[in-house]
């Protein structure tokens, strides 16, 4: 393409060029570098603007010349991402673990907003796909539950991370020890709530339970989960109101396939565990108190470096 040349002798800067003056069509004006001048022969192409010097002076007065840009500029890059197109996101969003997918849907509302629609599923379905020998996701529970309980780490109710052991999958939570005391019931306790017209003779059969890590006279006793308990309890009351054998009989026989259904998936869920899932490797993390030592450290190492640089800018 041809080019005619204007020497630096002619130009000396862009601002004494009054280039709106001279030049009236900037289409055919291409701005290469702060010395030089070409004009190209092809009408309609954008000028490129030419760079501002630097700005002279310390670092305060730059960020000061910037206003609030730079701030701006970080929110806008990340909104930036939800304003792709969605069937984009979702493709993308499907090649990820799903623990990065979860830690998306905690991220800004809107990344939630498009994680946690109904027609979103397909992500989290092809994200629990990638992982390799893990079980389908229960009729019981959703892709989102079912990600969480398998990949979050912490606890289901208080939501501590600390002292949170093995999931418990026929329970569908996580539970740390504080919250084994006041979400789990011992047989005893359930033998008094059941009404006293209903015999079950195998509870474990139908309400979800645990094997306790105690053991008396060599033997571990079970431990009913409360929320699942509470809500059996409640339809057995209305069956002995009722007195209605066959709905009993009805009853009874739903539960024990549901019961069935989670052992046979929780078995799958720990075999899962023991052969295929990843762990860290074991550490012994420091306390909290050394973990504050350490960064009030490297804060006033970071002040001492930069005495200088912040007594300017004061």
């Amino acid at each position: 393409m041809p080019y005619s040349f204007l020497t630096p002798g002619n130009v000396l800067s862009y601002e004494q060029a009054e280039l709106s003056r001279q030049y009236p069509y900037r289409g055919e004006i291409w701005l290469y570098s702060r010395d030089h001048i070409f004009f190209r022969s092809r009408m309609g192409a954008t000028p490129y603007p030419p760079k501002s010097p630097t700005p002279q002076g310390s670092f305060r007065n730059i960020a000061s010349s910037k206003g609030s840009s730079a701030h701006d500029g970080r929110a806008g890059a990340l909104e930036m991402v939800t304003q792709m197109p969605v069937d984009i996101l979702h493709e993308i969003f499907c090649h990820l673990h799903p623990v990065d997918v979860l830690s998306l849907s905690r991220t800004t509302r809107s990344l939630r907003k498009i994680l946690l629609e109904p027609h979103a599923r397909g992500i989290w379905r092809r994200s629990l796909a990638n992982i390799r020998g893990f079980p389908l996701c229960p009729p019981d529970l959703n892709e989102i539950q079912y990600a969480s309980l398998a990949f979050d780490n912490f606890c289901t109710f208080c939501l501590a991370t600390g002292g949170v052991g093995r999931v418990l999958w026929v329970c569908r939570v996580r539970c740390c020890q504080k919250c084994m005391k006041q979400q789990f019931a011992s047989e005893d306790e359930l033998d008094l709530w059941i009404p006293e017209d209903i015999y079950i003779e195998k509870p474990d059969s139908i309400f979800p339970c645990v094997q306790s890590s105690k053991s008396v006279e060599g033997r571990r006793k079970l431990l009913y989960f409360l929320p699942t308990t509470r809500k059996y309890l409640q339809e057995l009351n209305d069956i002995a109101v009722s007195k209605d054998g066959s709905a009993l009989s009805t009853w009874s026989q739903e539960k024990k396939d549901i019961q069935a259904m989670r052992i046979t998936h929780a078995a799958l869920c720990e075999y899962w565990n023991a052969h295929w899932s990843y762990r860290r490797p074991s550490r012994s993390s420091p306390s909290c108190v050394w973990e504050i030592v350490i960064v009030l450290s490297l804060i006033l190492l970071l002040a001492v470096l930069w005495r200088q640089k912040l007594l300017i800018d004061a």
